[in-house]
């Protein structure tokens, strides 16, 4: 749903720059009147073309605050107190030597540091999308007119407003290349292992955290779920008896993977099994790579809306072209500031244009790249 209003939205924003249908309804502000009734000024001059628009900022307004907030608190604080808890009983229960635990002790603890890490990149994240969520509400005001006056701080305040959305965007933008090169490595070792499989050459020494997830193929132990909020006492021995469980699924599943001495009936089925698993795991290197390519789809098309975006700042702040430093002019290839600010804003409109059929379409190529079928460990 986010990605159609984003599509709606930004393609309703190029309709705008370009001025297309300039002789239609949508352009008329009397339309706007003749439906809502009298309007103060200055939202009176709003189109209807701008009303449509400022419904759907209204809506990445909530949705995207609100999905911020989700990223800080349930995926974020409250899933690390969670996830810290369980460390810390996790290494009061289990010996202080490293080599004296157990395998599927060490795939549980190194699974909950993972998830730690996670949970830490999420509350950042989260606190970018936040901000760029409430920075949107000024974008809903300008297209009602409402930043010509001083209620919200007039122009200076949408100028803040599109300050923090590039504050925030521009790390976001590093994690999309990050994210990148990860699916490109687990594309390389997702095929690496998945010959070793066939070779069989699968030991204790080469099952770690994540390769026993590539094995299980859909292994999410419960501490990988978002939590609602604080956990309760008695919530919290449930949860250390679920991570008893847990690790005792895994140690159930190590050894049905690794044949026992002198089986050479057993070897030969785990064998069989392995080849199936290895034929996944090939799919699934082949849709990481899939995923690399979107993930950098996803930097060019923000980075160049991150860019445009930029223009409208960087004029504000360098209004007067005559004493402009010549870095500043670099920034804007030549062009006057009239010209870069329009030209800008319309890149970024049509960069967040193409992104959602990207967002909308990447899912389902991915699914159809997927293998039909999958293989579990019985």
């Amino acid at each position: 749903m986010d990605a159609f209003v984003q599509l709606v939205r930004n393609a309703l924003c190029c309709v705008k720059d370009l001025n297309l249908y300039k002789d239609t309804s949508l352009h008329d502000p009397s339309i706007t009147s003749s439906f809502l009734g009298e309007l103060p000024p200055p939202i009176h001059l709003t189109t209807p073309l701008e009303v449509l628009i400022a419904i759907t900022q209204f809506y990445a307004f909530v949705s995207v605050s609100r999905s911020g907030w989700s990223l800080m608190t349930q995926q974020g604080w409250y899933k690390l107190l969670r996830l810290q808890r369980l460390t810390n009983n996790n290494k009061k229960k289990q010996p202080s030597s490293s080599s004296k635990k157990t395998l599927e002790e060490s795939i549980a603890n190194a699974s909950l540091e993972k998830e730690i890490r996670g949970t830490k990149r999420s509350m950042f994240v989260g606190f970018c999308v936040f901000c760029i969520g409430i920075a949107f509400f000024w974008l809903f005001c300008n297209s009602l007119h409402i930043t010509s006056t001083d209620w919200i701080g007039g122009v200076q305040g949408l100028i803040h407003a599109l300050t923090v959305m590039e504050i925030c965007l521009f790390p976001l933008l590093f994690l999309m290349l990050k994210d990148a090169y990860e699916n490109w490595k687990r594309s390389k070792q997702l095929t690496t292992f998945s010959e070793q499989l066939r070779k069989g050459q699968l030991t204790k020494e080469n099952i770690n955290v994540e390769t026993f997830g590539w094995i299980h193929g859909s292994w999410a132990p419960f501490w990988s779920n978002a939590v609602s909020g604080f956990i309760t006492s008695e919530d919290a021995q449930k949860e250390d008896k679920l991570v008893e469980e847990e690790v005792s699924k895994i140690k159930s599943t190590v050894e049905k993977l690794l044949p026992s001495k002198d089986a050479s009936d057993e070897k030969k089925m785990i064998l069989q099994n392995m080849s199936d698993i290895a034929d996944r795991l090939d799919d699934e290197a082949h849709s990481a790579k899939y995923e690399t390519y979107r993930e950098l789809m996803y930097f060019f098309f923000n980075g160049v809306a991150f860019y445009g975006y930029l223009m409208g700042v960087l004029v504000f702040y360098f209004d007067d072209e005559d004493v402009q430093p010549s870095h500043v002019r670099s920034l804007k290839f030549g062009y006057s500031n009239q010209d870069a600010d329009w030209h800008g804003n319309f890149a970024g409109d049509l960069m967040w244009t193409l992104e959602p059929f990207v967002i909308l379409g990447g899912p389902m190529v991915i699914q159809y790249m997927k293998p039909k079928t999958k293989v579990k460990i019985e």
